[in-house]
C-alpha cells in the first residue's frame, strides 16, 4: 500500500473515533440537533399535562355525577317482590331473564349486599314501611300479628305532604286487616286466585296486580303520588305461566322471577308514556329470599342463612339518582324508609332505626349499616322450637341458637363451614354486639293483645283455651334447635303438600307419625285439624285444634278453625267464644267479626250485630257483602235513613247491580214511600226478574190505587213464584 493511501485510511479512522471537539463540523451538527431534542421533551411534558388535566376533570365530573339531586316534588313507585333472592337476578350475574331489573340497575343505584331483618313477608314489609326493626314494631310472624295504628308509616308521612297514596297487594298475608293499609287512600287487596293457586291461599298473579295499578296511575298521574305494588309470584308454589313454564321447566322458581320482571317493565313503561319517569323515584326491594333446600329448608322463615336474608335493592330516577352505581357495602331493609325521605327532603322521624343511603350512593362510606340484626320467631311460634337471632357484618355472621353458628362470609359465602369452635374470640365479640343491637332496637311497648273481660276469660277457660302466653322474646332455652328438626320439617312439608293435593289419608298418616315424634309441635295439630275439617269430622277437628292452641295460645288460625268447627256442630256459644279469642289476638280478623255479627243477629241482639259489622267495615270498606249486611242490620234496627245511605253508597259504585235496587225498594216499601219503592223495584226487574219484587210491586201499585199495574205485576209473580211460596195464595186471591 502506498504512503498516500495509508494516510487517507488513518484520516478516515480518526474521523470516526475522535471526540467531537477535535472536529468543528461535528460541533456545528450538535448545535443543530440540540434544540430539536428540547422541543420533543417539552412536547412530551405538555402532552402528559393535558392527559393529567383531562383525567382529573373526568374524575371530578364522575364524582359530581354521583351527587343525588334531592327533590320534594317527586313521585314514588315502590315495588316489593316477595321471596326473591338477591343472587337470582340478571344484574347479579345469574342466568335468568330480568331485563327490566337489569336496566333499572344499570340506570340507577344497585345495592349488592342488601339484607332483610326477618325472612317473613308481613314482618319484613313492616320494617320496610316503618324503618324499624321487628324488635321495635314487634310483628314476628305472618299469621298472628298486626301493625298497630300508633305506628307511623311511609304512606302516612307522604299523605300528610299532600300525596295521593295507593297500594296494590297480591296476597292475603298483606291484607288490610294486618294494618299495612295505614296511610293509603286506596288499598287494593282483592284477589282473583287462579285455580292452581287456590290450595295456597288468596293471591293473584303479577298480571292482575299490574292491571289494577296501571289503571290507577293512568287516572292519577298528574298528581303527586306514592304507589306501592307488591308482586307475590316467586313465592311457593312455583307455577310460572306460559311461556316461562316451558323455558324454566327445570327451575320454575327462576321462571316466576322472569315472569314478574315483565310486569316490572310494564310499570316503568307507563311512567315513560306519561312523561313522569324523570320525576318518579322507583325503588325495587325484595322482602326476603328463599332457601330452595340449600340449607335443608324448602322455602323460608326457619333459618337465617344468606339464601333467605339477602335481597335485591335498587333505586332509580333519571337525573336524580346517578346511573351505574353498584354499592358493595352491607345495607338493610330498614334503610329504605329514611333514604326515600332524604331524597324527598322530608325530615326523618326520630323513631326510625335505619339510616339514609344517599351518602352510600354518592360514594361515601357509611358505618351505621356495618352491623345488621336479623331474627326469626317462626320456629318458636309455629313449631315450639327455638327462635333464631343473628348479627351480620360484611365479613362475619353469628347466629344465636341452641347450637350457635359462625360463618366467614368472605371466605365461605355459602355458609358451609361453621367456625363457632375455631373462633371463640370472634364469637364473644359478636355475641356482645348482638346484645347491644337488641338493646338499641328493642321497644318497651307491650304486645297488642286485647284485655279479656272476666266473663270472656271464664268462657275460654271452659273451652280449654287460656294458657300461658307465648310472646315474642320468650326464652328459647330448652327448646329444640330447628337444625335438629330437619327430618320433621321435611315430613311436615310432605304432609302439607298432600293436603293441598287432596291426598288427605296420606297427610293424616304422616301427621300421626309426627305426633309421636314431636308431640309439642302446634303446627302438627293445626294441620290435623284442617284435615278433619275437610273430612267434616268436626269433633276430631276440635280435639286437634284445642291441642294446637294449648301449645301456642297465639295461634290465630287454629282459634278461627275452632270457631268454624263448633259452628258446624251447632255449638254456637262455643263458636262465638273461639271467634272472640281470635279477635283478642287479631282485632281486625274479618271472618271472626262477620261470624260474631251473624251470631248476634241470630240471637236478636241487633245492637251487637251492628257494632261488629261496623268494625268489619273499617277493615274491609270496599267489600260489597259487608256493607249490604250492615244496611240490612240497620233496617232490622229501624234505622231506615242510615240503611238507605249505605245502599245509595253501594249504588254509586255499582249502578247496574239489581240486588241494591231490591234493597232500596224494600226499605222504601217498609216506610210507606210507595213511589220510591216502585222506582227501585222497576229498575231491579229491568235487569233481572225477581218473584218477590213483582209481588211487592203489585202491593205498592195497589196501595196507590193503580190496580191494573198491580194485577200485571202479581201475574208476573205467579209466573215466577214456586208453588209452595206462602204469598202465592194471597196473590191468586187478588
Amino acid at each position: 500500500m502506498s504512503k498516500r493511501k495509508k494516510r487517507r485510511k488513518k484520516r478516515r479512522a480518526l474521523k470516526i473515533t475522535s471526540p467531537a471537539r477535535d472536529f468543528p463540523e461535528e460541533k456545528e451538527e450538535e448545535k443543530k440537533t440540540r434544540p430539536r431534542k428540547k422541543k420533543i421533551f417539552l412536547f412530551s411534558i405538555s402532552f402528559f399535562l393535558i392527559i393529567l388535566i383531562f383525567s382529573v376533570s373526568f374524575i371530578i365530573k364522575n364524582k359530581s355525577n354521583k351527587k343525588i339531586r334531592r327533590d320534594d316534588s317527586l313521585n314514588l313507585l315502590l315495588i316489593t317482590i316477595d321471596t326473591i333472592r338477591g343472587d337470582r337476578v340478571g344484574y347479579a350475574g345469574y342466568d335468568v331473564d330480568t331485563p327490566s331489573l337489569d336496566s333499572l340497575a344499570q340506570g340507577g343505584a344497585s345495592f349488592m349486599n342488601a339484607v332483610c331483618q326477618v325472612p317473613l313477608t308481613l314482618p319484613s314489609h313492616a320494617s320496610i314501611l316503618t324503618g324499624t326493626s321487628p324488635l321495635y314494631h314487634q310483628i314476628r310472624n305472618n299469621e298472628d300479628f298486626v301493625l298497630e295504628e300508633d305506628f307511623t308509616t311511609l304512606a302516612e308521612l307522604l299523605k300528610n305532604k299532600g300525596y295521593l297514596t295507593a297500594a296494590f297487594i297480591s296476597a292475603f298475608v298483606l291484607s288490610s286487616q294486618f294494618g299495612m293499609n295505614q296511610g293509603f287512600d286506596f288499598y287494593d287487596d282483592k284477589y282473583e286466585t287462579p285455580e292452581v293457586l287456590k290450595p295456597y291461599g288468596p293471591q293473584r298473579r303479577a298480571e292482575q296486580v299490574y292491571s289494577s295499578a296501571a289503571s290507577w296511575i293512568e287516572e292519577n298521574h298528574e298528581n303527586n303520588f306514592f304507589v306501592w305494588v307488591h308482586f307475590f309470584d316467586p313465592h311457593f308454589p312455583y307455577t310460572p305461566p306460559s311461556p316461562f313454564d316451558v323455558k324454566y321447566k327445570s327451575r320454575p322458581y327462576d321462571g316466576e322471577i322472569a315472569y314478574t320482571d315483565i310486569y316490572v317493565g310494564k310499570l316503568i313503561q307507563i311512567l315513560k308514556e306519561k312523561n313522569i319517569s324523570g320525576k318518579t323515584l322507583v325503588v325495587i326491594a325484595g322482602d326476603h329470599g328463599e332457601d330452595l333446600w340449600q340449607h335443608s329448608e324448602p322455602t323460608h322463615g326457619m333459618f337465617l342463612y344468606e339464601t333467605t336474608l339477602k335481597i335485591p335493592l335498587l333505586f332509580n330516577c333519571p337525573e336524580i339518582i346517578p346511573g351505574g352505581v353498584r354499592i358493595k357495602e352491607q345495607v338493610r331493609s330498614i334503610d329504605i324508609f329514611p333514604t326515600i325521605l332524604d331524597v324527598f327532603q322530608i325530615d326523618i322521624p326520630p323513631f326510625c332505626q335505619g339510616i339514609s343511603l344517599v351518602p352510600a350512593i354518592e360514594g361515601k362510606k357509611i358505618k351505621e349499616t356495618r352491623k345488621s340484626y336479623a331474627e326469626t320467631y317462626y320456629p318458636l311460634l309455629a313449631h315450639g322450637w327455638s327462635a333464631q337471632e343473628s348479627i351480620r357484618t360484611d365479613k362475619w355472621k353469628y347466629i344465636l341458637s341452641p347450637r350457635s353458628e359462625l360463618y366467614d362470609l368472605e371466605e365461605d359465602p355459602e355458609e358451609t363451614k361453621n367456625l363457632i369452635a375455631a373462633k371463640p374470640e370472634i364469637v364473644t365479640e359478636l355475641r356482645r354486639e348482638l346484645e347491644g343491637l337488641k338493646k338499641k332496637f328493642s321497644s318497651s311497648r307491650s304486645l297488642p293483645i286485647k284485655e279479656l273481660t272476666p266473663e270472656e276469660k271464664e268462657k275460654l277457660r271452659a273451652l280449654g283455651y287460656v294458657g300461658g302466653a307465648l310472646p315474642p322474646g320468650s326464652d328459647s332455652k330448652g327448646r329444640p334447635d330447628p337444625k335438629d328438626k330437619i327430618d320433621t320439617l321435611k315430613k311436615l312439608y310432605a304432609a302439607r303438600t298432600a293436603i293441598r293435593q287432596g291426598e288427605l289419608e296420606k297427610g293424616e298418616r304422616i301427621l300421626r307419625e309426627l305426633k309421636r315424634e314431636d308431640p309439642e309441635n302446634p303446627r302438627v295439630y293445626q294441620s290435623l285439624g284442617k284435615i278433619y275439617q275437610q273430612k267434616e269430622d268436626w269433633a276430631k277437628a276440635i280435639d286437634e285444634l284445642r291441642k294446637a292452641v294449648s301449645l301456642n295460645p297465639r295461634d290465630v288460625v287454629s282459634y278461627f278453625q275452632l270457631s268454624q268447627s263448633y259452628s258446624n256442630l251447632g255449638m254456637m256459644e262455643e263458636a262465638a267464644s273461639a271467634a272472640q279469642a281470635t279477635l283478642n289476638l287479631r282485632p281486625n280478623h274479618l271472618l271472626s267479626l262477620l261470624f260474631l255479627a251473624y251470631y248476634h243477629k241470630s240471637t236478636n241482639n241487633i245492637t251487637e250485630c251492628i257494632l261488629y259489622l261496623e268494625r268489619a267495615l273499617q277493615v274491609a270498606p270496599s267489600v260489597t257483602k259487608v256493607r249490604l249486611d250492615y244496611g240490612d242490620a240497620l233496617v232490622l234496627a229501624g234505622k231506615y235513613e242510615r240503611a238507605i245511605g249505605e245502599y245509595q253508597h253501594l249504588l254509586a259504585e255499582m249502578p247496574e247491580d239489581p240486588q241494591i235496587y231490591n234493597k232500596l225498594g224494600s226499605v222504601y216499601f217498609y216506610v210507606d214511600d210507595y213511589l220510591k219503592a216502585i222506582e227501585y223495584f222497576e229498575r231491579e226487574v229491568s235487569f233481572k226478574g225477581n218473584p218477590n219484587s213483582y209481588f211487592l210491586l203489585g202491593a205498592a201499585y195497589g196501595k196507590l190505587g193503580k190496580y191494573s199495574e198491580a194485577v200485571d205485576n202479581l201475574e208476573k209473580y205467579l209466573a215466577y213464584a214456586p208453588a209452595q211460596d206462602p204469598k202465592r195464595q194471597k196473590a191468586e186471591a187478588t
